[in-house]
């Protein structure tokens, strides 16, 4: 399955001071009971590799939880990891997909 949208990102664990590339995917909301309720997979490829199946009660809701459910794993994963942009060296505070207010700061 292809995501639909998704962002790389460089980590550096702050334990071993390896470097890697990371991947924030979301991919196309999908139906679960003939459009009754929609589910949204988050994936984060790069650092033990993990999947979030968001549901929601139509498209737009499952795919709006999958986003924010990846700003939450990144929010966590700052703890051991230093996330740049491919581009940058300064460190990044969020992933800049949601606005401030909507990320809880």
């Amino acid at each position: 399955m292809k995501p639909i949208a998704s962002r790389k990102v460089f980590a550096f664990d702050m334990k071993t001071g390896q470097t890697r590339e990371v991947t924030f995917e979301v991919h196309a909301p999908r139906s679960a009971d003939d459009g009754k309720n929609y589910f949204c997979l988050a994936r984060i490829v790069g650092i033990e590799d993990e999947e979030h199946d968001t549901g929601g009660v139509d498209s737009i809701q499952a795919l709006l939880l999958a986003v924010f459910r990846l700003q939450q794993r990144f929010d966590e994963l700052k703890k051991v990891f230093a996330f740049r942009w491919p581009d940058k060296d300064t460190a990044m505070d969020s992933l800049d997909f949601l606005p401030g207010e909507l990320r809880g700061r």
